[in-house]
């Protein structure tokens, strides 16, 4: 009888006050690790230790934390007016501000000073070895071009050329030597051989005086670099050439014969012939 009448005043009394049924919104309340209830249809968030949906738990979202339980908005600014119901204290006697709720979500911006490693490096600098060099500044064969005419009208030997630079206009042949830029016999005696062993005017003679054709057995004048002889007369006393062989009414030449001139040195002029 009294269980009856203890429901039936219950009863009378939610029809006058209306039985107390909060709109809960998510992030309302807080939770922690140790102690993860929430109300009906919310669930722990780990990532923010409030009540959130569980489809919102850990992806971000925005949460409005200035509805209260009665549905009305308040001002989270003001002390009096922000105390909500902590679910995660366990006694349920102590309030606490939800305006304090973002103090447990401190926002971890990264990083986004510039690196050392970013920035302008001293060896990005410019090198010594690419500074222009001076032996770059100007080439010596753009300068000046040989045209090539210095050796022109020479044999041998070196010439300037129009760069002012020395170049080489050959060399003679054996038994030539170079004279003045030009290929000559002789310079001096020893450049002749025993044939013809005078230099005279840079040409290699049989002779440059009278003598030196008489004590060569080679004839009693000397013409033209030539020794000459006289017919019949025995003017030609080398064993090489013994005979005087006319080449101007009674005047010649000392010869072995018409066919050999004048033996090699070393042989003999015998009978025409050198042996």
């Amino acid at each position: 009888m009294i269980a009856r009448s203890t429901r039936a005043a219950l009863a009378f009394a939610c029809s006058l006050a209306g039985c107390f049924n909060p709109d809960v919104q998510e992030g309302q309340f807080r939770c922690s690790p140790d102690d993860t209830r929430c109300p009906s249809g919310f669930a722990c968030d780990p990532c923010t230790n409030l009540c959130r949906s569980p489809e919102h738990v850990c992806q971000g979202g925005s949460v409005d934390l200035s509805t209260s339980l009665d549905g009305a908005t308040r001002d989270l600014a003001r002390a009096d007016s922000s105390t909500v119901i902590d679910l995660a204290m366990r006694d349920q006697s102590t309030a606490n501000d939800m305006a304090t709720a973002m103090d447990d979500m401190p926002m971890t911006l990264p990083d986004l000073t510039m690196a050392p490693d970013l920035a302008i490096a001293p060896d990005l600098s410019i090198a010594p070895d690419l500074v222009i060099l001076a032996d770059l500044t100007q080439f010596p064969d753009m300068v000046c071009a040989d045209n090539g005419a210095a050796c022109n009208g020479k044999s041998c030997g070196t010439a300037v050329n129009n760069c002012g630079n020395t170049v080489s206009c050959g060399s003679c042949p054996l038994g030539q030597v170079c004279n003045g830029n030009q290929c000559v016999q002789c310079n001096v005696d020893g450049d002749c051989t025993t044939g013809t062993p005078w230099c005279n005017n840079h040409q290699c003679v049989q002779c440059n005086n009278d003598n030196q054709c008489k004590d060569g057995g080679w004839g009693d004048t000397c013409s033209n670099g030539v020794c000459l002889c006289t017919v019949n007369l025995k003017d030609c006393a080398n064993p090489r050439a013994p005979n005087c062989v006319a080449a101007f009414m009674n005047v010649g030449v000392c010869e072995c014969s018409n066919q050999n001139l004048i033996c090699p040195n070393g042989q003999t002029c015998i009978n025409g012939g050198c042996q």
